[in-house]
């Protein structure tokens, strides 16, 4: 009787689920697609996402690398060598974005076994030196790299010495035929640029690095906007902003400490103001000096102040500022970057050095 039972509670549930599905099933024509066309979409689909992000990354080196040469005034105790190149491999591709783009770079490139340049900047002096893309590297100073990646290889240069201003040897194969190449250096600011594959409209610098998402890529239309934003993120790294404000709130916390061992009370306050007690100075600095950069290396910067204008369409809220506010608000950015501009101008005007003013 138990069996009947549950054989019937069954037959019932089952009845229900065949009714539902068939209320809420689909009653048009379904469209038929062939597993092997679906698979050629998709290859189709992943050349087209990787297309974006090597134009994306090479968009944003071909502006920062300028950039960070035009730091070194600010960041003299804080530079290395550029040499302006970038190298991959079959094994980059498959350990950072995985198989199926490994596929498409080997495709786009014609990557075989080895390390290959991947990126020349075009106005640096590797872009006059005769390199190409699709160059094979085999020795760096006449050192063979052997079995070496490119993330080993791109260490190597990385590490090479700071102090040298020796030119760079490359040798490659190009065609079957052994090439040695002589590479002229350059001074720049040592803080990697970088891509970070997120939508927001945003930047960011850590001290060691520069961080441009994919959003501000696409928000920043012209090179001048985008040299304008990564300008500012080095300027906050070569004046020292990251660490300086790792020492305020270090302060803070120690007297909400000593606020907690005398009185019992924990607040926490006294480390988010010291956090940013000199935030929006720190951010209208390095919109004076970034500017500063932005025009040394050869950009335009009469209509730079626009850019704020357009960052307040897009985020209505930056239009007013406050006492707790991390950043200027967008009217005095813009008022700044135009009075700014206009000191540019004039020293142009005298042939003096672009170099920023001191406070008094």
């Amino acid at each position: 009787m138990v069996a009947n039972r549950e054989h019937l509670r069954l037959a019932l549930v089952a009845l229900a689920v065949s009714m539902l599905t068939a209320a809420c099933g689909p009653t048009l024509k379904q469209v038929t697609i062939s597993e092997e066309t679906i698979r050629a979409e998709r290859e189709r689909q992943f050349e087209l996402a990787f297309t974006m992000m090597r134009d994306r990354h090479e968009r944003l080196q071909t502006v920062a690398l300028p950039l960070l040469v035009a730091g070194v005034p600010l960041c003299e105790d804080d530079a290395k060598p550029l040499y302006g190149i970038e190298l991959h491999d079959r094994a980059f591709y498959r350990r950072v974005l995985g198989e199926e783009f490994e596929r498409v770079a080997v495709k786009q490139y014609g990557l075989a076994d080895g390390v290959y340049i991947r990126y020349i900047h075009p106005t640096l002096p590797a872009g006059r030196s005769g390199l190409r893309i699709g160059d094979r590297v085999l020795a760096i100073d006449e050192v063979p790299l052997a079995q070496k990646s490119a993330t080993e290889v791109m260490k190597i240069l990385w590490d090479r010495d700071h102090s040298s201003d020796m030119p760079l040897s490359l040798t490659v194969e190009r065609e079957g035929q052994r090439l040695t190449l002589t590479i002229p250096i350059s001074r720049a600011c040592r803080y990697p640029v970088i891509l970070v594959n997120q939508d927001a409209v945003n930047a960011y610098a850590d001290g060691d690095n520069v961080g441009i998402t994919k959003g501000m890529i696409r928000f920043a239309e012209r090179d001048e906007e985008l040299a304008l934003v990564v300008g500012h993120e080095i300027a906050h790294n070569a004046l020292g902003h990251v660490q300086k404000k790792i020492g305020q709130t270090l302060l803070g916390t120690i007297v909400d400490l000593a606020i907690a061992i005398t009185t019992g009370v924990q607040s926490g306050i006294f480390q988010g103001l010291a956090g940013n007690a000199y935030s929006q100075a720190y951010e209208a600095e390095a919109d004076y000096a970034g500017l500063y950069l932005v025009a040394r290396s050869g950009y335009a910067i009469t209509d730079s102040s626009q850019f704020w204008r357009r960052m307040a369409i897009e985020h209505p809220g930056s239009i007013t500022g406050g006492f707790l506010a991390t950043h200027p608000s967008t009217p005095e950015r813009f008022l700044a970057i135009e009075q700014t501009s206009r000191e540019i101008e004039e020293k142009r005007r005298q042939g003096l050095p672009l170099i920023p003013e001191r406070g008094p």
